[in-house]
């Protein structure tokens, strides 16, 4: 990276040890910078535009250039490989969906704050069948990918 006054600016590249591009970023001052990172194939990797400010979008590929995941401001979402959705965390609605590799859903529930688990959470099974339901406290700890804290434990 460049350094002009003590503030990273510039084009910064890694490389793989067999030579072939890693990373490319472009900082405009030591906080901000749009990304790119490279499977050692040359195909992206991730890719990141905005970066630190309120408005980035951060995304994920796979090899074969299906779409990984999307993180931006209003919260993240995930697809499998086959391009199936995985799951999708929406902080302005406070809800998270995930999903079984057939497309059933998966676990659903509230979020408080767009980070931890609140109020009744449903998990179901590959046909869709509700199997299971954890309810929590407003003000726990649990992180929405932890089921851990949860109140009362519902098995069906």
């Amino acid at each position: 990276a460049i350094y002009k006054d003590g503030i990273r600016i510039g084009t910064h590249l890694m490389w793989y040890s067999t030579g072939e591009l890693e990373s490319e970023t472009i900082w405009e001052t030591d906080l901000y910078f749009t990304s790119k990172a490279y499977y050692t194939s040359g195909k992206i990797r991730h890719t990141g535009e905005n970066g630190n400010r309120e408005n980035a979008v951060y995304k994920s590929f796979y090899e074969n250039g299906q779409l990984e995941s999307v993180n931006d401001s209003s919260g993240d979402k995930s697809w499998y490989e086959n391009g199936t959705p995985k799951s999708q965390r929406n902080t302005k609605s406070n809800q998270y969906t995930e999903w079984h590799d057939n497309g059933q859903i998966k676990v659903q529930g509230k979020l408080q704050n767009g980070w931890t688990r609140i109020g009744v959470w449903k998990y179901y099974n590959t046909s869709g069948k509700l199997i299971r339901k954890l309810t929590y406290k407003e003000g726990n700890s649990s992180w929405y990918k932890n089921e851990n804290g949860y109140e009362t434990e519902k098995k069906y």
